[in-house]
């Protein structure tokens, strides 16, 4: 009854998926520093220099970096005996 619609993986490479990941931290200095996303990129691959957008580059890189946001604190419920 159902349509069941199957798509293939695309085969995707290492560089593509490492650049997919940086995307959204490109994203989210461009939006801090008030810039478009392709100049950070620019920027982080050594096309063009900016100070300021490097500075930014390397805050945002240890702030996703740190190991608390990795693994969050998680709330541990007992129920039963068993932690959920």
């Amino acid at each position: 009854m159902h349509d069941v619609i199957v798509m293939k993986k695309a085969a995707v490479s290492d560089e593509d998926s490492i650049a997919y990941l940086f995307e959204g931290l490109y994203a989210r200095v461009a939006r801090r520093m008030r810039c478009e996303p392709s100049y950070v990129c620019q920027v982080a691959l050594g096309a063009r220099r900016s100070k300021r957008i490097e500075r930014a580059l390397e805050r945002e890189l240890k702030r996703v970096a740190r190991p608390e946001l990795k693994h969050p604190r998680r709330r541990v419920v007992h129920f039963s005996g068993f932690a959920v």
